[in-house]
Formats: structure tokens, C-alpha cells, sequence
């Protein structure tokens, strides 16, 4: 049942189940008939603590809402609101898109090629400098919490939960969803910074390219207590990936946080030899159009990019070349034609000015 017939100025309907940190509903603004998505997280903790989370978890939110990046979910409405035995639900309003997440997008076609999913990360980490870009933190990088919409955008949803995540309780045991690309700092009670997203986009980018989750079924604890770079190891034995991939990923995801990529602008960059003017591009599903190339996933359209690429300009010395063999040609055809020697022909070009006329006879 919806949690209230209610948020705010949108209206919940039914539940769309839930994502590993908090309860999905559909939602409509009865303004507009807008369809989109309200997230709702209930939260236990009390005290100024919650509050000032709170604070700033709105501040975050509403700075990306003022952000409209084309590659983050646009966010309609955000707030709270107290529940009995002293729960407090917060939520937020987001655009409704229609596509798949990336978690579906791997369950159904397995891997992706290596150059399509760094293209597609490419644009995740686009995504998310731009909220580092306003001191925002990611804080929930994870294959449930990116989308690839029918028409083709990669769409990053929950941008700016970092704060939230500071009133959930720490939780041991295996590895849940939300746990399995977090940062081992993170997992170990320190503060996140830009280093933890980094580590979460390459946590994710492994999945994309091998179908499994890079920490597989281990534990909290195991995670935590590991003494050496097991994730980095875990990449290394990965099969069918260029060295060179393997190179930047690896470095995306050990575990030392200054030994990361500095940023996602920059993982971005070690990442352009890798899909730097793409041949194709996913743009929508089903299936039609082009043939895609060789184990790429069937279930998409794919449009032939190098087609779109603008002619290079041509120099004018082979149309030269041509004339003159085509002139010489026709010269040799003549000598060849049985005619009687032809009378010499004066080309010569049309004067740019008419000749001077005859004078005129004397008187």
C-alpha cells in the first residue's frame, strides 16, 4: 500500500517495489499529469544529528534540482514527513524514465562489450563530476541506480543520497546490494569523499564488462578486515579484457584512495582510448535497424556512427589528374579515328573586355 495518498504535491500510487535503500511508488502531479517516481526512505534516528542531515541532505538535492544535467534524473520535489512510533519518511520526487537499469540491462544480455560499456561509463561519470562539481557526493553508485532509457540516455538516478547514508545503520553480514560497490573505507566507517565515488564507478564498470559483481558473495567483514588489494587481483584474472582496461580499471578500484583516479573527469579520460568516436552507439531497444557488431547485446538498435562522420575535403589535384587523362585520352582517340588531318583548334579564353573597334575611315 502507498505510504500516504500523498507527498507533497504529487500523489502516490502503486508500489513499484524496492531498490536496496528505500521504497519505490508511482507518483503524478495532478497539475500537470506528469507521471514520475517518488522514493521513500524511513529513517529511525532522532536528535539535532537527523536534523542537520537532514538540512543538508534538502540542500544537496535542491542544488542538483537548480543543476538540470541531461544525464541526471531531473528531481521534482523532495521533503519529509513524521510517521508514527517515530519514524520519519523522507522522499523524494523524481522524473519518471522509461528504459531499464543497468542491473536488468546485464540479468538480460550479459556482458557488454568492453568499448560500449566505457562509452557508457564515460557519460556515468559526466554525471557525476557534475555534482562534485557543486560539492555533492554520489554516495550510491550502483548498477539498480543507473538507467538506459528507450531513447538511448544514460540516466544516473539518486544523485546526492550521500547524506543519507549517514543515519542508516552500519549493518554486518553478507554483501547486499547497496553495499557491493561501496567504497572499503567506506564500508569501514570513514567519511566518503570523491575517491569512494571513483571506486563505486569502477565497482560498476566491472560488472558491466564481466556480468558479475566484482566482490561477489563475500562478506562485510571480509571486506573490511582484507589486508591486501583483493579487488585489484579479482580484475587482473579477469579473461577477455585488453591489458590496458584492465590497467584503468584496476587502478579505479584498489584500496588505497589516494592511489585511485583523482576524479570521475579524469577516470573518464583514462578511459577515452577506449571509446574515444565510437563506431556504434546503443540507442534504443528493441531490436531493429543496422545489424550490431559481434558480441554486442541483441535486445538493442544500434546506429552506425561512422556513416554520420562529416567527408573529409578532398584536394583538387586528383580531379586535375583526371581531367588531364581524360583529356590526353580523347587527344590519342583522335590520332586513332580515321579522319583527314583535322585543322589545328585555337582554344583561347573569351577576353574579359570587348576589343577596341576599327577606327574610322578618313574623310
Amino acid at each position: 500500500m502507498p505510504p500516504h495518498p500523498k507527498l507533497g504535491e504529487h500523489e502516490i500510487g502503486a508500489s513499484l517495489g524496492n531498490d536496496g535503500s528505500g521504497e519505490l511508488f508511482a507518483a503524478t502531479n495532478p497539475r500537470t499529469g506528469q507521471r514520475c517516481v517518488a522514493k521513500v526512505i524511513e529513517l529511525t534516528t532522532k536528535g539535532p544529528a537527523r536534523d542537520d542531515v537532514l538540512a543538508r541532505f534538502k540542500s544537496d538535492v535542491e542544488t542538483l534540482r537548480k543543476l538540470d544535467h541531461p544525464h541526471v534524473a531531473r528531481i521534482l520535489e523532495v521533503g519529509h514527513e513524521e510517521r508514527s512510533a517515530g519514524v520519519t519518511a523522507v522522499y523524494v520526487v523524481r522524473e519518471h524514465v522509461e528504459g531499464r537499469t543497468l542491473a536488468q540491462l546485464v540479468q538480460s544480455d550479459g556482458a557488454l562489450p568492453p568499448k560500449l560499456a566505457a562509452d557508457m561509463l564515460r557519460t556515468v561519470c559526466a554525471a557525476i563530476q557534475a555534482g562534485h562539481d557543486e560539492g555533492i557526493l554520489h554516495g550510491d553508485i550502483r548498477p539498480e541506480n543507473v538507467m538506459l532509457a528507450r531513447n538511448g540516455r544514460v540516466v544516473v538516478l539518486d544523485s546526492g543520497h550521500a547524506r543519507l547514508r549517514e543515519l542508516l545503520p552500519a549493518r554486518g553480514g553478507p554483501i547486499s546490494t547497496t553495499t557491493r560497490t561501496q567504497a572499503p573505507e567506506v564500508l569501514g566507517g570513514k567519511p566518503a569523499d570523491v575517491r569512494s565515488d571513483v571506486y563505486s564507478l569502477g565497482a560498476l564498470l566491472y560488472h558491466l564488462v564481466t556480468g558479475r559483481h566484482l566482490r561477489g558473495n563475500t562478506t562485510l567483514d571480509a571486506v573490511v578486515g582484507a589486508h591486501d588489494d583483493v579487488d585489484v587481483r579479482t580484475v587482473e584474472a579477469a579473461t577477455g579484457l585488453p591489458q590496458s582496461f584492465r590497467s584503468v580499471l584496476a587502478k579505479a578500484v584498489t584500496r588505497v584512495p589516494t592511489h585511485r583516479h583523482p576524479s570521475p573527469e579524469a577516470l573518464a579520460e583514462a578511459l577515452r582510448a577506449h571509446s574515444d568516436e565510437p563506431e556504434w552507439l546503443v540507442v534504443a531497444r528493441p531490436t531493429s535497424g543496422p545489424t550490431p557488431p559481434e558480441g554486442a547485446p541483441r535486445r538493442f538498435q544500434y546506429r552506425d556512427l561512422s556513416a554520420e562522420k562529416e567527408e573529409p575535403r578532398t584536394s583538387p589535384l586528383p580531379l586535375l589528374v583526371v581531367s588531364g587523362l581524360v583529356v590526353v585520352g580523347a587527344i590519342l582517340w583522335q590520332k586513332k579515328a580515321p579522319t583527314p588531318e583535322p585543322a589545328p583548334v585555337v582554344v583561347r579564353p573569351a577576353p574579359l573586355i570587348p576589343d577596341d573597334p576599327a577606327p574610322p575611315p578618313p574623310p
